[in-house]
């Protein structure tokens, strides 16, 4: 079964890093979006969300400071990891890929306003109920 993961990413003063997709992404372009993405056979899922984080944000984290939120076994075709990421610094430096055209830092009540699409709707959700602890 394909795997695939998302990085909740926390700064110092809880706020989430989102990213919008590309108009040339070619899923859901324009939508709000996580960093990670599809874990490569005989990877590791954290291995594997290291890789696309830094593809995605030019953005080097080590595997110690990535703690695993929720996982299902089969969500559209996948099995599927949620990890969070909480910083004890200021928002990092980010130079997005093709993937995404915008990022921005948000509160959980501005997360709250925005509209995911449905298929990553579990991201979403899992997010803000670890948010809300």
């Amino acid at each position: 079964m394909k795997q695939s993961a998302k990085l909740l990413i926390i700064d110092k003063d809880n706020k989430i890093l989102c990213l919008r997709r590309s108009k040339t992404h070619p899923y859901w372009p324009y939508h709000l979006d996580f960093p990670g993405g599809i874990i490569e056979k005989n990877e590791l899922p954290k291995v594997g969300l290291i890789r696309e984080v830094h593809e995605e944000l030019n953005l080097s984290i080590k595997k110690e400071d990535i703690k695993l939120i929720k996982k299902r076994n089969q969500f559209l075709g996948f099995k599927v990891y949620l990890f969070a990421l909480k910083l004890n610094s200021t928002q990092p430096k980010i130079k997005l890929s093709f993937e995404h055209d915008q990022y921005y830092w948000v509160s959980v009540s501005e997360l709250k306003q925005k509209k995911p699409p449905m298929e990553s709707r579990w991201f979403y959700k899992n997010i803000l109920k670890f948010m809300e602890q």
